[in-house]
């Protein structure tokens, strides 16, 4: 069986790289990849001030498919033209970046997106999805970060503006399950699926 890719938008990105952790997040969920659009996202970033977001940039590597193997590189895929078509019409209610990433996730990939209106995209066409808090939450019960950093990152995402529905990850910890091959929060996924 294939391995699952986790399909990463910009909201997750850019709060990896303000808490300088994007090297664990892309060590941490299993065969990470995102598209141009996210891509062109965190160049404007880049451009306007966000000088945290070059981090992102350091990973990036172009490919043609999902790769088969977790590179720890984040491989940008370029969408094929029935993904490109439902891109073009899912940007009617998300932006780019988000349109892009939920059109590469279906019909089996994971979306890792903080956006809600990408969120209910996403369980609209029964794609399961995490967030900044699910990956988190996740890397803290498979010990790939202690508690108090998950709690550091999560206070850095928040002083920048991102609102948690927690105030530490703990919280979470006993809603995550593992769902196939992909962490999930409970409520966070279709449940049909």
């Amino acid at each position: 069986m294939t391995p699952v890719a986790t399909v990463l938008d910009t909201t997750v990105l850019s709060n990896y790289a303000r808490s300088e952790s994007t090297e664990w997040l892309l060590q941490t969920v299993p065969l990470p990849v995102t598209v141009p659009a996210v891509i062109n996202e965190v160049e404007r970033g880049i451009a306007d001030g966000y000088e945290f977001m070059k981090a992102i940039d350091e990973y990036t590597i172009a490919v043609s498919a999902i790769p088969s193997e977790s590179r720890e590189t984040l491989a940008v895929i370029t969408l094929g033209s029935e993904a490109s078509t439902l891109a073009e019409r899912l940007t009617t209610r998300l932006d780019a970046g988000e349109a892009h990433a939920l059109a590469l996730a279906i019909p089996d990939e994971m979306l890792a997106t903080d956006d809600q209106a990408a969120r209910t995209a996403a369980n609209d066409d029964g794609i399961d999805v995490t967030g900044s808090l699910g990956i988190l939450a996740d890397g803290v019960s498979q010990q790939a970060c202690s508690v108090a950093t998950a709690n550091t990152w999560l206070q850095t995402w928040e002083d920048a503006g991102y609102h948690a529905p927690v105030e530490s990850i703990e919280e979470l910890l006993p809603r995550l399950k593992t769902r196939a091959s992909h962490p999930v929060l409970v409520g966070q996924v279709n449940p049909e699926r």
